[in-house]
């Protein structure tokens, strides 16, 4: 497979916009609005492009790596009243609404929901010197992957020796007469013995790509409260991508949203 220039600078944004927390709804949203084209060579985009574009083994790369994505960026299902019409409304309604259990959190328009923010946002920004600080002063301890890259490559050096064990059984059985029950039993005493370092070296590796992408997103979270230095006075969609993590509604008075550093602000 060959990509031109222009398709790998759009994959590159792709992933960019991804990793900064943008939805594939909204990253598609983004695309048209920049005017790039997709595969197709046309101006629309679609969320499920985006995601098989993600999800492609091809393109992803380490950077995805064990990424998972949510395709609401709130815990919400949206519903479109009056599609047609001048009184066409966009709501928020749980997602456990028609799943058969109760649900008493109410609709939110999206006009309610973006007012939200403004507020969160706000305050994100009003104490953003004391979180900036924070972070400054623990995030090498708490992002620091030396005992797991230490581990990773004891796990690694464990799947070579086995590996090498195996490939030696198998030579051996093919140019020596050997006890088929004895070598069988071998042969799945040291394939067992893979699997397990293996699934435990896919979770370090896990484990070390979660810390960098947490470090990273935060970094790109903090930047933007430094950056910012006025009030937000309306609605931007760039600013929530790169704020929010996730909002939970208790009520139409008690929404929070929780900020890509952890912190739990109440609008």
């Amino acid at each position: 497979m060959v990509v031109n220039p222009a398709e790998a600078e759009t994959i590159k944004k792709i992933s960019r916009l991804f990793l900064e927390g943008m939805t594939p709804y909204g990253i598609s949203r983004q695309l048209e609005s920049d005017g790039d084209l997709s595969p197709s060579r046309k101006p629309k985009w679609n969320a499920t492009t985006v995601k098989r574009i993600l999800s492609n083994e091809k393109h992803k790369g380490d950077a995805l790596l064990q990424k998972t994505y949510t395709v609401d960026y709130l815990t919400k299902k949206t519903k479109v009243w009056h599609s047609t019409d001048q009184y066409r409304k966009v709501i928020w309604r749980c997602n456990h609404k028609y799943g058969g259990e109760k649900c008493s959190t109410p609709h939110l328009t999206e006009d309610e929901i973006k007012v939200a923010f403004i507020t969160a946002a706000n305050k994100a920004l009003a104490d953003k010197d004391t979180v900036i600080e924070t972070f400054r002063l623990i995030k090498d301890s708490v992002f620091d992957t030396s005992a797991l890259e230490q581990e990773k490559a004891e796990l690694t050096d464990e799947l070579n020796i086995v590996a090498g064990l195996i490939q030696d059984g198998i030579y051996q059985n093919a140019h020596v007469a050997q006890n088929q029950t004895d070598y069988n039993r071998e042969y799945e005493s040291l394939t067992s013995r893979y699997e397990k370092a293996k699934c435990h070296l896919d979770e370090v590796e896990a484990e070390i790509h979660d810390k960098h992408s947490r470090r990273k997103s935060i970094e790109h979270y903090l930047e933007i409260l430094q950056e910012s230095k006025e009030a937000v006075t309306e609605y931007d969609a760039t600013l929530w991508h790169g704020m929010v993590e996730f909002v939970t509604v208790y009520s139409k008075n008690d929404i929070r949203f929780t900020m890509k550093d952890g912190t739990e602000i109440r609008a």
